[in-house]
């Protein structure tokens, strides 16, 4: 029975200690996922995240098949009609079996007016290595806030509605 206790709460421990690895709830500079190039998908324009350094960036991880990545970037979308000027969007879609032409047409059939990329180059293993496989788990609608001096953290789970989106960039 000792043993059976001593097992429960070893287990435990390694639970919590798991969570917080993640990270994922403090700030941290970026990582080399920052530097990655980018091309978006409407305007075949290359960028990296790091070139927005200085500016308030929400950056979501989707894909084109989720309709929860659709739900978010509706909430986005209008909460940038609510900040206008105040962050930049870049959705990047980290599904590696759709191509950039897939999303481009979506985009397009959206209206969407911010920048929307395919992952190239492990840019998804590298966001994965930061925040942990919830970061590319695109049904739980991931955005990672980051703030004018290149530091990053995830937002909780789930569609996040515009005014938190905008209650989260005001407080960075």
């Amino acid at each position: 029975m000792r043993l059976y206790a001593l097992l429960l709460v070893v287990l435990a421990a390694g639970c919590v200690g798991s969570t917080a690895q993640t990270g994922s709830q403090t700030e941290q500079p970026a990582e080399t996922w920052a530097d990655a190039t980018l091309t978006n998908a409407l305007t075949g324009e290359t960028f990296a995240i790091s070139d927005y350094r200085g500016q308030i960036v929400l950056l979501e991880a989707m894909a084109v098949w989720c309709p929860v990545c659709a739900e978010q970037q509706a909430e986005i979308e209008r909460a940038h009609a609510l900040a206008p000027g105040e962050f930049v969007s870049i959705s990047v879609d980290v599904d590696n079996t759709e191509t950039a032409e897939k999303l481009s047409s979506y985009v397009a059939g959206k209206g969407f007016d911010w920048a929307f990329a395919t992952d190239a180059g492990g840019f998804g293993s590298s966001l994965e290595r930061q925040f942990g496989f919830q970061v590319l788990s695109v049904p739980s609608a991931p955005i990672i806030l980051i703030d004018r001096e290149g530091n990053a953290r995830l937002l909780p789970g789930g569609v996040k509605n515009a005014d938190a989106l905008v209650a989260y960039v005001r407080s960075s």
